[in-house]
């Protein structure tokens, strides 16, 4: 295609359905529009589908004449007929190119890590649209391309046959530990495009290590807890991730089942309770990481009644462990006043109280694990909880 064409060649342009009618109402004549792409073609500006007679010529701001060919930009018109100006206005030649709207990087799920993308040419289509003087095929190809030379398309939707009008690319998996960016080869216009500039790292944490404890439970009353305390990463690995680390905790019932006790999102930790003895599997998908890592621990059985005899063991202590709005503090010094200071996982003071030992309320904490000190005299409490 001859995208310098003048005169009678700009009409074949038209048959083919590359330029937009702009719908000016003013004049006998229609303002066609096709937009420049970088590289490859100069975007034009043509009038047609005249009703009744014709201008003797079409004189233009750049000082083309008939049609406009030029970079970006607002360029005004006077189509002459006869020695005077039968109908004068302006054209708006854009800018269109690929475009890449990289969504995520490191997406997790269903605990499967991956790219999920947009890519397309703004107004890419048949007539009736502004479109650019260049339509890709369809035999455009997208890679993601791994640490500046390994190229990867598959498993992956989208990449094939990738049509100029807005679509979604996704790959799943990618391999962790490398970075990434997308490159487009579009064969028919603007040749090999690399999106260098949303390059992005798959972090690595294959040996993350979860800090856990666990309390065993009377048979028959789950009175068990799990607890993962934190996640450890190793700062060696190649691109890892740094601490604290926040991710998605999932706790699962049984050595292989799919049961799942609990899962909470953005935590640095987490607890499960009511927990009867058994096998469990603690699994964290880091939001900064890559690798998902389990853990597969063991509620063991103790002896007891069912009762929490911890609680009239202890000077003070606090019942439940998870809430989801109100805690009680028990005490066995009756019910001189104690004060009670309440940390997030990041170790920053959220609530400070002064109460008698009873029950009080959480609920204006958002969801997350919690530490609560209390001090009633000589008496010292520090305790973990759940806020559901």
């Amino acid at each position: 295609m001859n995208i310098g064409m003048h005169g009678t060649g700009s009409i074949t342009l038209l048959a083919f359905g590359l330029f937009w009618s702009a719908g000016e109402a003013s004049g006998q004549c229609t303002l066609y529009i096709s937009d420049e792409m970088p590289g490859v073609c100069s975007g034009m500006l043509y009038l047609g589908g005249c009703s009744g007679t014709w201008p003797d010529s079409v004189v233009w701001s750049n000082g083309d004449v008939g049609v406009c060919q030029g970079p970006p930009g607002v360029y005004t018109y006077q189509a002459w007929l006869n020695g005077a100006v039968m109908q004068a206005g302006n054209g708006s030649i854009n800018s269109v190119e690929w475009e890449l709207d990289l969504q995520f990087a490191g997406l997790s799920q269903n605990f499967v890590y991956g790219m999920v993308a947009g890519l397309d040419i703004q107004s890419c289509s048949f007539s009736g649209t502004i479109g650019p003087c260049c339509v890709p095929q369809t035999d455009t190809e997208v890679y993601l391309v791994q640490d500046s030379v390994n190229l990867i398309q598959d498993p992956c939707i989208g990449c094939h046959d990738h049509w100029c009008a807005p679509g979604s690319l996704a790959f799943f998996p990618i391999p962790c530990g490398h970075t990434y960016w997308v490159r487009l080869v579009d064969s028919a216009c603007v040749g090999q495009v690399d999106f260098t500039q949303q390059s992005f790292i798959a972090h690595n944490n294959a040996n993350l290590i979860l800090d856990t404890a666990v309390t065993g439970s009377v048979p028959g009353f789950n009175t068990g807890s799990v607890e993962l305390i934190e996640a450890v990463p190793d700062t060696t690995e190649l691109y890892p991730i740094y601490g604290p680390v926040t991710g998605t905790a999932v706790l699962y019932e049984g050595l292989n089942g799919s049961s799942i006790v609990a899962q909470y999102s953005g935590v640095t930790d987490a607890i499960w309770t009511g927990l009867d003895t058994g096998y469990y599997r603690v699994c964290f998908a880091p939001d900064s990481g890559c690798q998902v890592i389990c853990d597969t621990l063991y509620v063991p059985a103790v002896p007891g009644n069912g009762v929490d005899e911890s609680a009239n063991m202890d000077a003070l202590s606090l019942v439940p462990t998870a809430t989801t709005g109100m805690l009680t503090l028990r005490s066995r010094n009756g019910s001189a006043f104690a004060d009670i200071t309440i940390t997030d996982a990041l170790g920053r003071e959220v609530m400070r109280m002064r109460i008698a030992p009873g029950p009080f309320s959480v609920a204006q904490l958002p969801r997350g694990a919690y530490v609560l000190n209390a001090v009633q005299g000589s008496e010292r409490l520090r305790v973990r909880f759940l806020k559901e």
